[in-house]
């Protein structure tokens, strides 16, 4: 299913969101930022300790795809990279992966939500993927966990195991890949598509008087 998707050809809608997830690197690890607008997803990263290069860097892909919302890491250094986006004007979010989920019957956080959602535009044929082994690879890495009756997923560590074991030439490298593409379905693209933005009752206060 994964390299089925590799370059796989869809139309995009115009309405369709661009939706992104950002997830910075630590400790050596490239920082990934991924644009999805439905079904088409692009990936750009960068290696970088310096936190206001980071934001610059992410800002600037961010406004070229005229991104709708980024999702952000918010742990480790995301923690600055959220506000320092916002104030570039980039409609940040923070995604907290240790939260809860929003269906918190089936899924042990947030983590686990975001990766299914992810694992289903696979198994559904419904997403195009770039030719990167970094991504295949941590892709491929991906395994569930059940904790009760809820879906888990292994945290970062575990997949770094995972990832030595099958591809030891990746060894010391995080999923930032797969984690930022994950991040990208933190919430549904519905809530964001071009057009339909919820409507409000406004009262124009300049003919309001107070008595």
């Amino acid at each position: 299913k994964i390299m089925a998707a590799i370059d796989r050809e869809f139309d995009v809608s115009e309405f369709d969101p661009v939706m992104a997830g950002v997830d910075p690197g630590g400790g050596g690890d490239d920082s990934v930022v991924t644009i999805r607008q439905g079904p088409m997803v692009q990936q750009f990263k960068k290696k970088t300790h310096d936190p206001d290069d980071l934001a610059d860097w992410c800002a600037e892909i961010l406004h070229e795809h005229d991104a709708d919302v980024a999702f952000v890491d918010n742990i480790g250094l995301g923690w600055y990279l959220v506000g320092a986006l916002q104030s570039r004007e980039v409609n940040a979010r923070k995604a907290d992966a240790r939260s809860t989920a929003r269906d918190e019957e089936k899924f042990y956080n947030k983590r686990a939500e975001m990766y299914w959602e992810m694992c289903q535009d696979f198994i559904n044929d419904c997403i195009s993927i770039p030719n990167d082994d970094s991504l295949i690879n941590c892709l491929g890495a991906i395994r569930f966990e059940t904790v009760g009756a809820k879906y888990k997923m292994p945290d970062k560590k575990e997949i770094k195991r995972q990832l030595r074991k099958e591809h030891p030439e990746m060894s010391g490298f995080s999923p930032n890949e797969s984690d930022s593409l994950a991040l990208s379905k933190s919430r549904p693209d519905a809530l964001f598509r071009k057009g339909t933005k919820r409507k409000t009752n406004t009262i124009d206060f300049s003919e309001v008087y107070l008595r």
